[in-house]
C-alpha cells in the first residue's frame, strides 16, 4: 500500500467564496499552483501542478508545502521548492522526471495534460524488469516499485479526473469578454496587396501565435503592432516589397516574401539582417511548423516545403494549391485548389499521397476550437463549420460568421485581424459571378449585356462579330456570345468538360480542349453548332490546350502537358496529321501561353525560367536562334500582339502592359509601361483572361461582380480586430 501524509493536513485551508478570476484566489491552498497563488488567471495546467503534488506526497509519505496560515502555506507555493531527496533513491528518472514537469513554477514549461505524465509512467512499466524499489518509507517492506506503479497510475487517473472535476467546479468555463478595435492606416500608407482579384489568394498581414502582434505589408515594408501599444513599427530591414508575412510558432521570427529579388526570407521581429531561405516566384500563403519547417504555395510550381533555416525546397502538391496549412497529425496538409471550377478545399495525405475534397471554398483554417473556417469564391463572408478531425471531414451546419472580409488572420489564441472588404451582397446569386467589359488604352470601360456568369478564357472571333468561352460549372461547356444580335448560345453539350475555346482563321470552326476521350485531347467543331465535334489532337503526355496558329492556317500551337499540372511544354501539331505532334520549347522549368506575331516571324510565351513566370519573345519556328526577355519585376502572364504588331500585352500582378516592338528587320522592343490598373481576372490558372478586339483599340476582359476600379482605390486602409473571437464563435457555432 501507500502511505499518504496525515488526513489533518490534507484538510488545508480553502478559500471558496469568490468566482474564478484573475486577482481573486480560489482553492486549496496546500494544492494551488504558483499563478493562482498570486491570484492570476489559471487554465488546466493548474490542474497539472495540483496533481504533481498528490503524487510527490504519494511517493514520499509526506506534505509538499505547509505552513500554519494559509498566507505562509501561499508564500511555500509561490517560493520554495520540492525536497526533491524525499523521493526514493531508486524511483526511476522517467517518473522523476514527469514530477518535476508538474512542478514547474512556470505553467509554460509544465504538461499540457495529464495523459502525457500517465505515458511517461507507463513506458516504465513496461520496462519493469530494469526497476527495482528497495524499502522506503512510502511503501511497506517488501513492496517494489512494479508493485507501487500500477498504483500510481491509477492514482494519475483518479487525479485527473478529480482534478478535472474540481477545477470545473472552482472554476466555471471562463467567459472573456470580446474586444472589437481598430488600427488604421498612417495617411499615404497602404497595404501591400498585388491586385483586387488576388487579394484573397496570400496574405497581407499575420497574427502571433499567442494573439498578442499584428504584422502587415506596405511598399515600405512589414509594419508590427503590439496590441498593447497604439501605434505601428516598421520592421527595420523588411523595406523591400515584401508580402505574405507570416509568424515563427514562437512569435520571435517573421517569415516573407520579397519581390525585390524573389526569395522567401526571415527576420526577427525586432528587426535586423533578413535571412535568404530560398528562391520563390510568388507565394500564396504559408506557415511556420511547430517542427522548424515552413511549407509555402507557390501556384505555378505547387505547394513547397523547406527548412527554417534554408535549403532546397521539396514539393508537397502539384500547381495550382494555395493557402496551405498543415494540421496537428503533422501529415494531412489543407489548401485550396484554384486550377478546379468551383475553387475546392482539400485535404492530402503526404504519407499517401490520396487528395479528399472537402467543399468548394477557399482560404480554408482548422482552428482549435475544432471549427473550419474558410470563404467562398467571389464572397466576403467568413464561414464556419465544425469539424471532425479524426475523419477529416465536416459534420454539420455551415454558418456565415463575419461578413465584409477581404483578407485575414486568426491565431490559434482566439484573435482575428482582417481587412474589410467594400460592400458586396455576399448572398446575391451574382456575388462570385464575373461580367465582360470592353476597356480602352486609358482604361474607361464599358459593360457588354452578357448577363454574368461563371465565364472564363474569351476569346474574340476574327472577323470581331463573336466571342467563344467557357461558363464553368459541374460540366463546363463552350457558348458563343453574338456581339451584333447580343444573345448567347450554347456550342457543346457533352458531359465531359469543355475548356479553352480558339476560332479558325475563317471564324468558322471553335477548336477546344476536352477530356472525354481518355485526358485532355483538342477537337473542333462548327461555330454554327451544326455537326459533331471532331477529335483532332491527342497527346501520350495527358493533355493538351489550343493557343494560336501559325500564318499558314494549318498548324496549330498548344500546349502540352501531365494532368498534375507540373510540367508544360509548347508544341505544335497539323491539323490532319495527330502523328505530327512535336515540342516546340520543352525545358526543366514549365513554358506556356504561346502568342505568334502577325507576320508569324516570332513567338511571345510565358516561362518559368527565372524562378517568376516571366515573358518571353523568340524566332518562329526557328524557336532555338534567340530568346528575349520582355517582363521586368513582378510576374507577368498571358502575352498577346497588337492586330498590327507593334505592341506586345501582357498582365502583369497589378498592371495591364503594353511594350512596343519591331518586327520588321530583326527584333527589337521598347520599354514595358502600365496602360491600366488590372482589376480584372488574372492568374496563372486562369490562363489568358482577356482578347483583343481585331480593331486594336479595346480589350475584352472579366471582373467579378462589385469590383471596380473604384472599389479597389475605396478598400478601407485599416485593419478590424477582435480580441477573444472564439467566443463568440463557439456561441454561433457549437461543435456538440
Amino acid at each position: 500500500m501507500i502511505t499518504c501524509p496525515p488526513q489533518a493536513d490534507l484538510e488545508s485551508p480553502t478559500i471558496s467564496d469568490a468566482v474564478t478570476r484573475q486577482g481573486v484566489i480560489l482553492g486549496t491552498a496546500a494544492y494551488m499552483s504558483p499563478e493562482q497563488a498570486k491570484g492570476k488567471s489559471i487554465d488546466k495546467r493548474a490542474d497539472i501542478w495540483a496533481f504533481g503534488v498528490v503524487l510527490f506526497e504519494m511517493l514520499t509519505g509526506k506534505r509538499l508545502f505547509t505552513g500554519e496560515t494559509v498566507t505562509e502555506t501561499l508564500a511555500a507555493v509561490i517560493k520554495g521548492e520540492p525536497e526533491w531527496t524525499s523521493l526514493p533513491m531508486e524511483l526511476h528518472p522517467r517518473v522523476s522526471f514527469s514530477i518535476e514537469r508538474c512542478l514547474e513554477k512556470d505553467p509554460e514549461n509544465r504538461y499540457s495534460s495529464t495523459s502525457d505524465a500517465r505515458v511517461d509512467i507507463r513506458k516504465v512499466m513496461e520496462n519493469s524488469d530494469s526497476i527495482r524499489l528497495e524499502p522506503v518509507t512510502v511503501a511497506k517492506q517488501g513492496t517494489n516499485l512494479k508493485t507501487v506503479l500500477p498504483w500510481v497510475t491509477a492514482a494519475i487517473i483518479l487525479t485527473a479526473v478529480a482534478a478535472g472535476f474540481m477545477f470545473r467546479k472552482m472554476n466555471p468555463p471562463q467567459h472573456h469578454d470580446i474586444v472589437r478595435l481598430e488600427h488604421i492606416l498612417p495617411k499615404g500608407q497602404k497595404f501591400n496587396v498585388p491586385s483586387s482579384t488576388l487579394m484573397r489568394l496570400g496574405h497581407t498581414l499575420a497574427v502571433s501565435p499567442d494573439g498578442k502582434k499584428i504584422v502587415y505589408s506596405t511598399r515600405d515594408g512589414l509594419f508590427l503592432r503590439s496590441l498593447d501599444r497604439t501605434d505601428a513599427a516598421l520592421i527595420p530591414g523588411t523595406g523591400e516589397n515584401p508580402q505574405s508575412p507570416f509568424f515563427s510558432p514562437d512569435g520571435e521570427w517573421i517569415g516573407y516574401w520579397t519581390q525585390k529579388n524573389n526569395k522567401l526570407k526571415k527576420i526577427p521581429v525586432r528587426g535586423g539582417s533578413p535571412v535568404d531561405l530560398c528562391d520563390v516566384g510568388w507565394i500564396h500563403g504559408a506557415q511556420w511548423c511547430e517542427n522548424d519547417m515552413i511549407i509555402y504555395a507557390a501556384p505555378i510550381r505547387g505547394i513547397m516545403r523547406v527548412s527554417a533555416k534554408g535549403g532546397t525546397p521539396e514539393m508537397l502538391t502539384g500547381p495550382g494549391c494555395i493557402r496551405p496549412q498543415l494540421l496537428p497529425d503533422g501529415k494531412s496538409l489543407l489548401f485550396t485548389d484554384i486550377s478546379k471550377s468551383p475553387w475546392m478545399i482539400a485535404i492530402k495525405n503526404l504519407e499517401s499521397g490520396d487528395i479528399k475534397d472537402l467543399l468548394p471554398g477557399l482560404a480554408a483554417q482548422l482552428l482549435p476550437t475544432g471549427h473550419l473556417v474558410y470563404q467562398t469564391q467571389g464572397s466576403n463572408v467568413l464561414t464556419a463549420v465544425p469539424f471532425d478531425p479524426v475523419k477529416l471531414e465536416v459534420k454539420g451546419t455551415h454558418v456565415p460568421i463575419v461578413s465584409g472580409v477581404s483578407l485575414c488572420s486568426i491565431s490559434d489564441s482566439g484573435t482575428l485581424a482582417y481587412i474589410p472588404a467594400i460592400p458586396v451582397t455576399p448572398t446575391s446569386p451574382t456575388a462570385s459571378k464575373r461580367i465582360l467589359v470592353w476597356v480602352d488604352r486609358n482604361g474607361k470601360e464599358i459593360p457588354l449585356n452578357a448577363p454574368p456568369d461563371t465565364y472564363r478564357w474569351p476569346k474574340i472571333s476574327p472577323d470581331g462579330t463573336k466571342v467563344a468561352l467557357t461558363i464553368s460549372g459541374n460540366n463546363p461547356d463552350i457558348y458563343i456570345w453574338d456581339l451584333v444580335h447580343e444573345n448567347m448560345n450554347r456550342l457543346t453539350f457533352h458531359e465531359s468538360a469543355d475548356l479553352c475555346s480558339l476560332w479558325t482563321p475563317d471564324s468558322k470552326k471553335i477548336v477546344f480542349t476536352s477530356n472525354r476521350d481518355n485526358g485532355y485531347c483538342i477537337f473542333w467543331k462548327a461555330s454554327d453548332g451544326t455537326g459533331e465535334e471532331e477529335n483532332i489532337a491527342s497527346s501520350q503526355n495527358g493533355r493538351l490546350t489550343p493557343r494560336c496558329w501559325a500564318n499558314d492556317g494549318k498548324t496549330l500551337i498548344v500546349e502540352e502537358g501531365n494532368e498534375s499540372g507540373n510540367m508544360a511544354f509548347i508544341s505544335q501539331v497539323s491539323i490532319g496529321d495527330k502523328n505530327s505532334l512535336k515540342p516546340l520549347i520543352k525545358e526543366k522549368y514549365i513554358t506556356n501561353h504561346p502568342s505568334i506575331s502577325p507576320d508569324g516571324k516570332y513567338m511571345a510565351y510565358a516561362a518559368v525560367e527565372s524562378g517568376m513566370l516571366g515573358i518571353y519573345v523568340c524566332p518562329f519556328p526557328g524557336v532555338e536562334t534567340g530568346k528575349w526577355q520582355i517582363s521586368t519585376g513582378e510576374a507577368s502572364e498571358s502575352p498577346l500582339w497588337s492586330p498590327d504588331g507593334t505592341e506586345l500585352f501582357y498582365l502583369n500582378g497589378e498592371s495591364f502592359m503594353a511594350v512596343p516592338v519591331n518586327t520588321k528587320s530583326g527584333f527589337s522592343h521598347g520599354k514595358p509601361r502600365a496602360l491600366f490598373k488590372q482589376i480584372y481576372i488574372a492568374g496563372y490558372m486562369e490562363s489568358i483572361p482577356y482578347d483583343i478586339h481585331p480593331d486594336g483599340k479595346r480589350f475584352l476582359m472579366m471582373r467579378t461582380t462589385g469590383s471596380t476600379v473604384e472599389s479597389v482605390e475605396q478598400i478601407p486602409q485599416k485593419i478590424n480586430i477582435v480580441l477573444n473571437w472564439f467566443e463568440e464563435l463557439k456561441e454561433k457555432v457549437p461543435t456538440d
